[in-house]
């Protein structure tokens, strides 16, 4: 069997490290819902908040209730995401945080309507 020259093996080699690089390194997003310790009739504000306190990107706020909020963080990985949620949960600003678990409704197809 004959063999490929070293730097095609050193190519593929360091395309498979790359490749794996990044597949480490994936961005996850956890959705939660939070409810706060007051009212914010500024989201903006609360998103500002709410990533200070958590120590990650907050994005897609929208209000569920009078001091309920879902909320989605940008993590690094999902250790990062579990560590931004113990200190949401430490912090004073909310007094709740669980799982966000409503449904979404999924797009439809291309070139379709509903």
């Amino acid at each position: 069997m004959r063999r490929p020259p070293p730097s095609s093996r050193a190519a593929a080699l360091f395309g498979a490290c790359a490749l794996a690089a990044c597949a480490a390194a994936a961005p996850v997003a956890q959705r939660l819902q939070v409810t706060t310790a007051a009212e914010w009739s500024d989201v903006a504000a609360l998103q500002t908040a709410a990533a200070q306190a958590a120590g990650v990107s907050v994005r897609d706020v929208a209000g569920v209730a009078p001091r309920r909020f879902a909320l989605t963080l940008e993590c690094p990985d999902a250790a990062a995401c579990a560590d931004a949620r113990r200190r949401l949960i430490a912090s004073s600003l909310v007094v709740d945080v669980a799982e966000d678990a409503r449904a979404r409704a999924t797009p439809p197809p291309p070139g379709t309507t509903r």
